[in-house]
């Protein structure tokens, strides 16, 4: 019983530190993204791939998207239907039908080559600008999504560079540390754990299995934290209800 107790109790000492690291990690990729403008850059660039240099460029003088600017930067979200009312007055004209007859849309005089095939394959003949509204509604949906993609693997590369920095920096050794868990847990004591890595003659008498060791420590403890903190906080309330099942077991005994 006390084996599987110390267990536990390692393992939930062990994601609490993955959480902090986690979270450690994540509010450092959330400054970098602030100050380098990373949401509104990868925005910026998929309506350029979207709608050609010419439309972009046009669309954000559109006073529906130069009204969202951020002292004088393209901001870091535009709703669907803002971004397709601005480009339907930028790129179509409608006349109504008479005697009963549907309607007739038409792209603008003003575009021509690829970016007038862009506006006719989006206009389709339509006879009103509604289903035109709406197709551009989805399109830009979905461009949106592949940014967001595009901005999500992004963040996982920052969030793996700055955990390997954190975690090497610091010698964050998770066979170290659960070791000096489960030791403490067994004897119940308060386990401390001494951050950043022993001075060179420490490290000289380290042996190759000790590197080999410290080398898979390291490494457990980056690739769990790039996981992220949502995942150990699951894990966590897993092991939290697990541990509540039952009573430790120096109270069993009494």
């Amino acid at each position: 019983m006390l084996f599987g107790s110390a267990i536990l109790e390692t393992a939930i000492g062990v994601t609490l530190i993955y959480i902090l690291l986690s979270l450690m990690c994540s509010v450092v990729n959330e400054w970098i993204s602030r100050i380098g403008r990373l949401r509104c850059i990868f925005l910026n660039r998929e309506v350029y791939q979207l709608l050609g240099p010419n439309i972009a460029s046009a669309l954000g003088k559109h006073p529906l998207i130069r009204g969202m600017f951020e002292n004088g930067r393209y901001p870091n979200y535009i709703p669907s239907s803002t971004f397709s009312l601005a480009l339907l007055e930028l790129a179509f004209t409608y006349a109504p039908g008479a005697g009963g007859l549907p309607g007739a849309t038409a792209v603008r005089a003003r575009w021509t080559g690829k970016d007038k095939a862009l506006f006719e394959g989006l206009r389709q003949y339509a006879t009103s600008l509604s289903p035109l509204q709406s197709r551009v509604e989805k399109w830009f949906d979905l461009g949106r999504e592949q940014a967001a993609g595009r901005y999500k693997r992004m963040t996982q590369l920052v969030i793996l560079g700055v955990s390997g920095l954190l975690v090497i920096g610091a010698n964050i050794d998770t066979i170290k540390i659960a070791a000096g868990l489960y030791v403490g847990a067994g004897q119940h004591l308060q386990t401390q754990f001494a951050i950043g890595w022993p001075e060179r003659a420490a490290l000289a008498k380290l042996t190759t299995y000790d590197w080999f060791m410290k080398i898979g420590g390291l490494a457990m403890t980056w690739g769990a934290t790039s996981l992220g903190a949502p995942f150990w906080f699951d894990l966590l309330n897993k092991f939290v209800n697990l541990r509540q099942t039952g009573l430790p077991p120096d109270e069993n005994t009494r």
